[in-house]
């Protein structure tokens, strides 16, 4: 991993040496300019600062390091995209420890030398510089997996389907957002209310959002223009509420697909 970072570090540097024109081996990155390169660039953005930093007061040894763990963290919250426990996690949260770990290298290896560079009148990156190298740490990190979505999307969703009964009762769901074990529950609940039943083969759609369920339903227009049989279902979604006393049941009617929804019951 080393020997990828210094050179798309040193393709980044000769870009910005074209736009600025000064030499950069003696300059650092603040503080503040490190904690903006996380916020923005992510820890990709930290990683580069750090490089360029640490490299600055003659400590290679320390910039590899600093750039490593900023990268390794990089590689953890990727990774964290396709486990499902993660997903009902707000993405705002994994924000929290790229600065933290970012802070806590710079307070711990790099705030005295740099006030000390900075008191002896030695150079500092400029925000303009800070902005660039930040915005381009975004591109490079988020251009790949806008590429994965586009092209691979079976990486992000997991569909997986259970079978109940001998009539195959079915229950769709994504694996990253709902459990096996919920799913049971689900459809124990659905054959304890009669829903799922051994006369005729039902299928529903479920997943889970913070503490909530959502149960979809394919339905005919049938369904959808008779107001009483809309009215039967919510029935089924009290009946099913009784069996999650933690948590909230909606049930969606839809038509024919699970996203045509025409009517949502809680």
């Amino acid at each position: 991993m080393t020997v990828p970072f210094n050179i798309a570090a040193k393709s980044v540097d000769e870009m910005l040496k074209a736009i600025q024109g000064t030499p950069m081996n003696e300059r650092v990155y603040s503080e503040r300019q490190t904690i903006f390169g996380v916020a923005l660039g992510g820890p990709l953005g930290g990683a580069y600062c750090f490089w360029r930093t640490f490299n600055a007061i003659g400590k290679p040894k320390h910039a590899r390091n600093a750039a490593l763990a900023m990268i390794a963290l990089l590689i953890v919250i990727i990774a964290a995209m396709f486990i499902p426990f993660f997903d009902n996690i707000p993405n705002g949260v994994f924000l929290f420890p790229q600065i933290g770990l970012a802070y806590g290298i710079y307070r711990s290896l790099l705030s005295d030398e740099i006030k000390t560079h900075i008191e002896a009148g030695k150079p500092v990156f400029d925000w303009g510089n800070t902005v660039a190298v930040s915005v381009l740490a975004a591109i490079i990190t988020l251009v790949p997996l806008i590429a994965l979505v586009f092209t691979m999307p079976d990486l992000f969703v997991s569909m997986t389907t259970k079978q109940y009964g001998t009539m195959k009762n079915e229950v769709l769901y994504d694996a990253r957002s709902i459990s096996d074990a919920e799913v049971d529950k689900i459809a124990n609940a659905l054959i304890s209310v009669g829903f799922f039943d051994e006369t005729a083969a039902k299928a529903v759609y479920a997943e889970k959002s913070g503490q909530r369920y959502t149960i979809a339903i394919a339905c005919t227009e049938e369904v959808r223009d008779n107001p009483e049989m809309i009215e039967a279902h919510r029935e089924l979604r009290d009946l099913v509420q009784q069996y999650f006393p933690s948590n909230r049941i909606v049930i969606e009617l839809a038509l024919d697909t699970p996203d045509n929804v025409f009517a949502r019951l809680e």
